[in-house]
């Protein structure tokens, strides 16, 4: 579920309510895109599973020519 937003006037009352369930198709895909895409969905813990995978398939790559080197 994503957050609703609310725009505030100067003096601090509510100006404008903006539900996520009313928007357009396109646009809730535009605002879970980031989210979605950084691991920020679900809190810190998804960040930090996001962050072990990329990881690892930023090292497979090398570890496959290191592999393939000692082979030769």
């Amino acid at each position: 579920m994503m957050p609703n937003t609310l725009a505030f006037s100067e003096s601090g009352a509510v100006r404008e309510v903006t539900r996520f369930d009313n928007l357009p198709l396109h646009e809730q895909f535009k605002r879970v895109a980031k989210p979605l895409h950084t691991g920020e969905i679900m809190g810190f813990a998804s960040i930090l599973v996001y962050f072990i995978v990329s990881l690892i398939a930023a090292s497979l790559p090398i570890t496959g020519f290191l592999i393939w080197w000692k082979k030769r």
